[in-house]
């Protein structure tokens, strides 16, 4: 975070540094005796200070959105995910459901016969059972 004032510091310093250049270097304010090719040199070097300053503020932005564009996708995957396992979780719910109506209906279906359940079928209930509840 100590980079972004630095940054920010660099550019409005090469921002000033050019419109001062701009200010002095008007035809009123040029001295007879300054040389064109010192003064061209100069407002070269000011203008591609400023020039650097500014792509590195755009690199640092683009870096900082990358982030946010990651991070974005991120949280859009977890979201998917999340309604995912709840739709997960309803269809589990609704075959719990339909099992007990079955286990009921078998049941019933048994117990009103005149043999009575069979052995096997008390087993499958508690086992049933003890899997509803893992």
């Amino acid at each position: 975070m100590a980079e972004k004032p630095n940054l920010m510091e660099k550019f409005e310093t090469a921002f000033h540094d050019c419109l001062t250049l701009m200010a002095e270097g008007a035809p009123s304010n040029t001295s007879a005796d300054a040389d064109p090719s010192e003064l061209k040199l100069n407002v070269e070097v000011t203008f591609n200070k400023f020039n650097e300053a500014a792509r590195l503020m755009e690199n640092f932005f683009l870096e900082k959105q990358l982030i946010l564009a990651a991070d974005q996708d991120a949280r859009e995957n977890i979201e998917d995910l999340k309604s995912e396992l709840e739709r997960k979780e309803c269809i589990i719910q609704r075959n719990r459901q339909k099992l007990q109506n079955w286990m009921s209906l078998a049941n019933s279906s048994c117990g009103g016969s005149s043999h009575g359940e069979p052995s096997g079928a008390a087993n499958s209930s508690s086992s049933l059972q003890t899997n509803q509840r893992l």
